[in-house]
């Protein structure tokens, strides 16, 4: 039996006004950057109003950087788990910039030459994970022609022939000549393994994990703690997604988002300190979520409303409450579970992670 959330008797602490956050960075809400909507530091995940920029981010063209000083021409771009070979062809590139007239869009630009390298981002995953192991990929490109200082550059990771570079965010932008925001690798461990805590509603969380999650295991192991006292899990439930690709092959290997929805002995309320711990076996990656539950301040992903507003004289303006919680509720007798017993879901996640090899 599918569950939603009952349209009356809900309480979601909704926040439905936020502040003017400007042109800047983050502030102390936790906002995005309002630029593209992506989080610099990992402390601001919790209250990011959503993920999905920040984690297509993460998964495909991360950042750029000029390397050297003026006159040089070199450009360094950092690629996550979304990337494919032809991230070594220079032909996969175009170098484009409004303030260089060498690198002007309609030129076409394209680096002469492109060096790959890889680094180890996560080595230890449970079996049952969408991934053996997780790195992450530096391409280092040189252009034709020098950059000028001040100059900003947007680096476009297109594709060559019939491949692209990656199935997930494909651009990135530097100024030429600026020190470069040295990335939280966090947010990255975070994006592969236990990302955040959310309340839905009805005294129900909701724990997101990446790719690094090995569904299989159920809540086996899991700690969770309310004001620092030990709460068991009484049910639990689980929906998964594809989120991104990896476009090699036919049918592209998926990249899941999982989303585990979790009841406790202990309903949470005001100001309550929620703690959640997942052993190894459960994910690779960030294994820790802390929620403060606030009725004003925390955002709640169970509110729809009309994406192209309202008339301000109409007498009505309706939203809707509603979630779906997958396959919950699995119960949980003494807050003890043998893991999930889905055989169906399990295999087609399974087929659908090892496709494109």
């Amino acid at each position: 039996m599918k569950h939603t959330l009952p349209l009356l008797g809900v309480f979601t602490g909704l926040l439905l006004a936020v502040p003017d956050v400007g042109s800047g960075a983050s502030d102390s809400w936790g906002l995005p950057d309002p630029r593209d909507g992506t989080v610099a530091r990992f402390e601001e995940l919790a209250n990011a109003v959503d993920l999905r920029p920040t984690v297509r981010q993460s998964l495909g063209v991360r950042s750029t950087v000029s390397i050297g000083d003026s006159g040089d021409k070199g450009v360094r771009v950092e690629i996550g788990l979304s990337v494919t070979e032809a991230a070594a062809d220079p032909n996969a590139y175009r170098i484009i910039s409004f303030d260089d007239p060498a690198y002007a869009y309609e030129k076409f630009v394209r680096p002469l030459r492109a060096r790959l390298t890889r680094e180890q981002e996560i080595s230890e995953v449970p079996e049952g994970a969408a991934q053996g192991d997780f790195q992450r990929t530096i391409v280092d490109l040189e252009l034709p022609q020098p950059l000028t200082k001040g100059a900003r550059y947007f680096v476009l990771a297109q594709g060559a022939g019939q491949m692209m570079v990656t199935a997930s965010r494909t651009a990135a932008e530097f100024v030429h000549g600026e020190k470069a925001v040295e990335r939280d690798r966090r947010i990255d461990a975070a994006v592969i393994g236990l990302r955040r805590m959310e309340s839905i509603g009805n005294g129900i969380l909701l724990a997101e994990f990446g790719p690094g999650f090995a569904p299989k295991t159920g809540v086996d192991g899991w700690r969770v703690s309310v004001n620092g006292k030990p709460s068991a899990i009484r049910a639990w439930g689980r929906r998964s997604e594809v989120e991104a690709y990896i476009p090699v092959g036919w049918p592209f290997r998926a990249i899941p988002r999982h989303e585990m929805f979790l009841m406790l002995e202990t309903p949470h309320g005001e100001g309550d300190r929620i703690e959640l711990e997942v052993p190894a076996t459960a994910t690779a990656g960030e294994r820790q979520a802390v929620l403060t539950f606030s009725s004003t301040n925390t955002f709640s992903p169970s509110l729809k409303v009309n994406q192209v507003g309202y008339f301000p004289s109409s007498p009505v303006k309706t939203a809707y409450l509603g979630r779906w919680l997958g396959d919950f509720p699995r119960e949980v007798e003494g807050g003890i579970t043998g893991g999930a017993k889905d055989g169906g879901a399990d295999a087609f996640w399974d087929a659908m992670t090892q496709a494109g090899n």
